[in-house]
């Protein structure tokens, strides 16, 4: 209709292109860097594909629809195993998050990074190859978490220590205070994330 009224308004019609919005992680608000709720495209592989198993279950159509590959009608078929409960939500975010990750690094990283989800969060594991890095006694350990990249800003920080999703896994005791030291030790952040801390000598 808007091009018809410019046809006789003697304008030159103009195109217009429209878009689905896409959710970020937290399932709500629109995928927004100033939100954290973000995949970046340059994040590493196994950083991607976590990022990806954190979906609610119900963008996982979505997903497949806008960051995917995948033919129509593969895509209306997980649709329908999804409302008729015939397959597992889980193994399909899989397949999302391996066909996502490959698109950016290849199947081979897609692959490995895979492995290591299933290794680490499947069978409860810890990652066979975890970050180090290396500290002064007196260190803060929420200082060291944003330095590093490991999270990516103070206000996460404070949502991670506030939901208790900051963990020593040797002393097995959950970190909530911004003033607590860096201890030595392996810390799990949240659900994929890990940082092992050495003390300088």
């Amino acid at each position: 209709m808007g091009r018809d009224v410019m046809n006789i308004s003697k304008l030159v019609p103009q195109a217009v292109l429209a878009f689905d919005l896409l959710e970020g992680l937290d399932g709500v608000e629109k995928m927004s860097k100033s939100l954290d709720n973000y995949v970046a495209i340059t994040d590493e592989p196994h950083d991607m594909y976590g990022k990806i198993m954190s979906l609610p279950d119900s963008l996982i159509v979505k997903y497949f629809l806008l960051c995917t590959y995948s033919p129509l009608p593969i895509i209306e078929e997980i649709e329908e195993d999804l409302k008729k409960q015939r397959k597992n939500p889980k193994d399909l975010k899989m397949r999302l998050a391996r066909e996502i990750t490959e698109i950016y690094h290849g199947r081979e990283r897609a692959t490995q990074a895979e492995e290591a989800f299933v290794h680490t969060f499947s069978n409860k594991g810890i990652p066979e190859t975890i970050p180090e890095e290396a500290v002064s006694k007196g260190d803060l350990l929420g200082d060291v978490l944003v330095r590093t990249g490991t999270v990516p800003s103070k206000n996460e920080l404070k949502r991670l220590l506030s939901s208790g999703a900051i963990e020593h896994l040797e002393k097995e005791e959950i970190v909530f205070s911004l003033e607590a030291p860096a201890e030595e030790g392996t810390y799990r952040i949240g659900k994929k994330r890990f940082l092992k801390i050495i003390l300088r000598s």
